[in-house]
């Protein structure tokens, strides 16, 4: 939503989501020409701007160095053991098939 005063030369854009509700303001210099379409989309990158920031600000966390390390190490564990499972598919694969061809 924008609401216009063109006395004042402001733009506001109230931006709803699902995190809550974000203003972004937009004043033009009164020495200036005043241009609503400018002033709307100003207004409206201001408020998402607010919305972003307040989204990063709800996904930091509070880790320690050990935390990620500990994480990553997972991480390559689990690589490893998917990596040596799909040998073992393969491998199984073909002893099945040197087997049947040896019949």
């Amino acid at each position: 939503n924008y609401y216009v005063n063109e006395k004042k030369h402001t733009v506001i854009c109230v931006l709803h989501t699902n995190l809550g509700e974000f203003r972004g303001i937009s004043k033009c210099d009164p020495r200036d020409t005043f241009d609503v379409e400018f002033g709307k989309e100003l207004a409206r990158k201001r408020a998402v701007l607010k919305c972003n920031e307040y989204e990063l600000s709800l996904l930091k966390w509070d880790w320690r160095e050990s935390h990620i390390r500990r994480l990553r190490e997972s991480e390559r564990e689990l690589e490893k053991n998917l990596a040596r499972r799909e040998a073992l598919k393969n491998g199984i694969k073909k002893i099945k098939e040197e087997i049947k061809n040896s019949l």
